[in-house]
């Protein structure tokens, strides 16, 4: 089955009597433009998006939807950094130590939080810098990816009650 666009998101349906056929991506590979996939139910499908993804692909995001049957994605969780901070001091601190070290960057559940997958070195730099954080399986959601390579959604940022503008579109 060939799939060549997003069709909307599982959490905003009535999805109560549909059957929903999971495909289970890693969270790395919800960038991807092409890719080839088999849901739990053993359907094959292909991923050719036309143009890439803004942001990528969310947990729940329908990719196929007929009659009540639906094949949505659901994001591996993986073991990660719940980092918190309690300024915007030690928010810019993180972001730019995170930056420095190439690692992606996700917003947790509220302003003063950030998600990062576990990395051992990393480990050892927010215990060097007294930075807070948990260890534990979650799942990083593109939507939730802090990223400047990609366009722009949104113009005002909050982080750590810290009001970041970006320019540009």
């Amino acid at each position: 089955m060939l799939i060549t666009g997003i069709l909307g998101n599982i959490k905003d349906i009535d999805s109560m009597n549909l059957n929903i056929d999971y495909v289970h991506i890693e969270w790395f590979n919800t960038q991807k433009r092409i890719a080839r996939y088999v849901t739990q139910n053993n359907v094959d499908i292909a991923l050719k998006f036309e143009n890439v993804l803004r942001i990528g692909l969310n947990d729940g995001d329908i990719l196929s939807m007929s009659e009540n049957n639906i094949i949505a994605v659901s994001i591996i969780p993986t073991d990660i950094f719940i980092i918190k901070v309690k300024n915007c001091l030690e928010a810019a601190k993180i972001c730019y130590e995170i930056g420095n070290l190439h690692l992606p960057l996700f917003v947790g559940n509220n302003e003063f939080e950030f998600k990062i997958p576990y990395e051992k070195p990393l480990q050892r730099l927010l215990d060097k810098l007294y930075i807070h954080y948990i260890r534990q399986y979650g799942v990083l959601d593109s939507k939730d990816r802090l990223n400047v390579s990609f366009p722009v959604i949104e113009n005002n940022l909050n982080i750590a009650n810290c009001k970041v503008y970006v320019r540009g579109k």
